[in-house]
């Protein structure tokens, strides 16, 4: 169900709820989020050029993180894989903003590249946004004459839109901005719903869509820990990337397929590597032909070990992945088939996303 805007008796709410209404591109839902960071740090008057870089920083995570598609009529993505390449993106939990990243760790060269595409990119998109304030005096007019003509009544009527026009920056209304603060967070929960929408249609296959809108948050990897730490202990196990014997107290928790793209901590998908091992992997894809066997092979014999131990917590998501409850009844053959179906379908659609594939240790 398509959720509500909150109502207000002084604006025209319900022509705000309507401006995602035909969208065929991500670039409306991004330009209000921007404004509401701007609004957040007590701006009522915002360059374009700071909307449009907030803009492309809020796309960066979904569009090269997660390698999700905008569609063929979108352009941010160019400009994301720009900053990937001129800007060491920290990705950590409590790293600063995409935004502050791009400000003091790109050099002028690029920023400048970088804006000056960006606002021919999104040169309409001021005035589309609130087209449908206008939406009667605009009926039948030429598409080349409909971006003065908003500039104009929304000048004409201040207050009526959310914001009208000064040369190369908005100046948002006070009662809107008091509106879109004071409700900030169900703005972002209605944008974020119809931007999903919108990624729905062109990521039909990508699972944890919902997870992907935005930077990931901490990994719930404490059962994951649990599972590794207790089955190592006492064994000589080797890393399947690099042959290393693992110490149980030195581990490093590997995301057989990249978490960037499966946005989740299932145990079946983690695996024991060395810290070396899971940096120099990072988010590549393995190569299914040298690790499926070995990756197999580790995770049946800690399955059952854990299930040797009357340990049903560390085994739900077992459950998940083999669509049984009975896990002790559970042979090799029977894991390994399941297990390469739900790797090998998730490997296949990551590598066509763009996710760098065939990791290997030489």
């Amino acid at each position: 169900m398509q959720p509500n805007l909150p109502n207000d008796e002084r604006l025209a709410v319900e022509l705000l709820a309507a401006c995602f209404s035909e969208t065929t591109n991500s670039y409306k839902f991004y330009w209000l989020m921007a404004i509401l960071e701007e609004l957040n740090l007590g701006h009522r008057r915002i360059a374009h050029a700071d909307l449009a870089l907030r803009m492309i920083s809020l796309a960066w995570y979904p569009l090269d993180y997660f390698k999700l598609s905008f569609g063929k009529r979108d352009g941010f993505v160019i400009h994301a894989k720009m900053i990937s390449a001129n800007v060491i993106i920290d990705k950590r939990v409590n790293a600063p903003s995409i935004y502050h990243q791009i400000i003091s760790h790109s050099d002028e060269k690029t920023k400048q590249v970088l804006l000056k595409g960006l606002l021919e990119l999104t040169r309409w998109v001021p005035y589309r946004f609130i087209r449908p304030f206008f939406s009667a005096q605009l009926m039948g007019l030429g598409d080349g004459h409909v971006n003065a003509r908003i500039k104009k009544l929304a000048a004409e009527r201040p207050g009526f839109a959310p914001y009208q026009f000064d040369k190369k920056h908005i100046v948002v209304d006070e009662a809107w901005a008091e509106y879109l603060q004071r409700h900030q967070y169900m703005l972002i929960g209605f944008t974020q719903w119809h931007l999903l929408r919108f990624l729905q249609r062109n990521n039909s296959n990508v699972i944890g869509l919902s997870e992907k809108l935005s930077a990931p948050g901490i990994r719930k990897l404490a059962n994951a820990k649990v599972f590794w730490s207790s089955f190592l202990k006492g064994r000589l196990i080797k890393c399947i990337y690099c042959g290393d014997l693992l110490q149980e107290s030195r581990i490093s928790l590997d995301h057989f397929i990249p978490w960037s793209y499966i946005a989740h901590d299932r145990i079946w998908n983690i695996i024991p590597t060395t810290s070396k091992i899971n940096s120099a992997k990072g988010n590549a894809l393995p190569e299914l032909k040298d690790y499926f066997e070995p990756y197999s092979n580790i995770q049946f014999s800690a399955f059952d070990y854990q299930r040797s131990q009357n340990n049903p917590e560390l085994l739900e998501d077992y459950h998940q992945l083999l669509q049984t409850e009975a896990l002790m009844e559970v042979d090799y053959a029977f894991f390994k088939e399941k297990l390469f179906l739900e790797v090998s379908t998730h490997h296949r659609i990551a590598s066509a996303m763009g996710f760098s594939k065939n990791f290997r240790v030489a």
